[in-house]
């Protein structure tokens, strides 16, 4: 379970200049407009974000940590070489975004489309999805450590092999047999 952010009581929301090799800290944003942004080896501890546009944002090498991030749309985004920690994403588009060579701990994901993600060679501990659409998602040579789905659509994701040691309910096994099956190159038989 992430560990809140460390935020001071709520006196309205700040504009603090994101950019590249920014070090900010305990700030409260609402709206923020960044997509495109170039945010490489950015830092941001203790921090709540909502509504935020970080589309195509570049933020390679930046860390998160106790941030939580709600309804923002951080489609495209490249958070490749970063690490996230503490960190509670919920209602969010983040799909075709790249976590690829990334460190994910203590990191959940509720209610966020993920679809065609890149996940590719990154470690991830501790982190939770609960219904979330992974649909296409790349997981080639990803590493999990007790980590969780719950009711997540896993469709066409690729690197499914990754996924060995993930908890799973019953049901949204059944529900990804064929996913499965089709990494194991089961031939399911009509009759």
């Amino acid at each position: 379970m992430p560990e809140a952010p460390r935020l001071p009581p709520q006196t309205g929301t700040t504009a603090p200049a994101f950019e590249a090799g920014a070090d900010l800290r305990e700030l409260r944003v609402r709206g923020a407009e960044l997509s495109g942004a170039a945010l490489g080896d950015l830092r941001v501890r203790d921090a709540e974000l909502v509504d935020c546009d970080l589309a195509n944002a570049r933020a390679r090498g930046a860390v998160m940590v106790r941030v939580a991030v709600r309804q923002s749309r951080l489609t495209g985004l490249a958070w490749t070489e970063g690490r996230l920690r503490d960190a509670r994403l919920s209602d969010c588009r983040i799909d075709f975004a790249s976590f690829a060579l990334s460190e994910l701990e203590e990191v959940a994901f509720e209610d966020c489309s993920l679809v065609e993600a890149d996940f590719g060679q990154a470690r991830l501990s501790a982190v939770s999805f609960a219904r979330c659409d992974l649909s296409g998602a790349d997981l080639g040579g990803a590493r999990f450590r007790r980590c969780e789905l719950r009711g997540c659509t896993i469709e066409g994701i690729r690197g499914v092999e990754s996924l060995r040691g993930v908890g799973m309910r019953w049901d949204d096994v059944v529900a990804a047999a064929g996913t499965f099956a089709a990494a194991l190159g089961v031939k399911v038989l009509e009759r």
